[in-house]
């Protein structure tokens, strides 16, 4: 079976390419049991970087441990949905029930005022996760 090509979302825009991934296993217990991935699994929260609030989220993405994923792209939506902003974990990926998954985790930050993300594994032709809703937690003060 071949791979999906890669399509973007509709209105959104590239934050970055994550390249440095490093291939994890994921929990033996974790099972995909369709074509569609599974949801990221996502924390976040506000960091200050000087007298800027930054959201700094941490990703976990579980996909086909026989794929190579050389690199993820993020994207930001660029308007609310219900009160989340989208965010697109984009990859290639063959459309095919995985026997065993593998994680990949990474961060990213954003400069962002909103309270709430809901993140995608995202490929348009046609599987897309059905997406993770995270609270932005606040600052941890000293």
């Amino acid at each position: 079976m071949s791979k999906c090509t890669k399509k973007l979302p509709a209105n959104a825009t590239l934050l970055t390419t994550v390249t440095a991934l490093v291939k994890g296993e994921a929990p033996s217990s974790l099972k995909q049991k369709t074509k569609t991935p599974l949801a990221p699994s996502v924390s976040a929260r506000y960091v200050m970087q000087g007298e800027k609030k930054v959201i700094s989220a941490n990703v976990t993405v579980y996909i086909n441990a026989s794929e190579d994923i050389a690199s993820l792209d993020v994207y930001l939506g660029q308007t609310l949905i219900n009160g989340f902003l989208p965010v697109y974990i984009v990859y290639d990926f063959t459309p095919v029930i995985p026997k065993k998954l593998s994680s990949y985790t990474f961060s990213y930050e954003i400069l962002n005022v909103t309270t709430a993300l809901k993140t995608y594994a995202w490929n348009e032709d046609p599987e897309t996760s059905r997406g993770t809703e995270t609270t932005v937690q606040p600052p941890v003060m000293d």
